[in-house]
């Protein structure tokens, strides 16, 4: 996992908090990748008694690659059992998650900036001494 999906990884968990703190009713779980975790999402989430999968990807402008093939496996085994699955890799597509989420728990919220100013500034490299 490069640092550019850790970008979108904090928008989606920043998501997620923007929710709770709107008390929806919402439970969610960031998987840490590491060995037994291949096929699962980065986050598996229920809202309102519906399950949802969650693949972070990079953003495209930050080159982000597509699925894999057994990431797209888990994601068609999702919308199969009638769950919801969403790759998350750019700004459409979180507002797309953003909506799903407040369709699902019927509660609004102030959806987060896509790129916060805190995220931004981080990835601007130290200044040279």
């Amino acid at each position: 996992m490069g640092a550019a999906e850790n970008l979108t990884r904090d928008a989606i968990t920043r998501e997620f908090m923007a929710a709770k703190a709107a008390r929806a009713p919402l439970v969610y779980w960031s998987i840490i990748p590491g060995p037994g975790s291949a096929g699962l999402c980065d986050f598996v989430a229920c809202a309102g008694g519906e399950f949802f999968g969650i693949e972070a990807k990079a953003s495209r402008e930050d080159g982000g690659k597509p699925p894999t093939a057994q990431q797209l496996r888990t994601i068609e085994s999702i919308i199969n059992a009638e769950g919801v699955a969403l790759v998350v890799n750019d700004e459409v597509s979180f507002e797309v998650l953003h909506r799903c989420l407040m369709t699902a728990t019927n509660y609004t919220w102030t959806r987060p900036a896509w790129r916060s100013d805190a995220v931004l500034k981080r990835r601007q490299p130290p200044p040279m001494r």
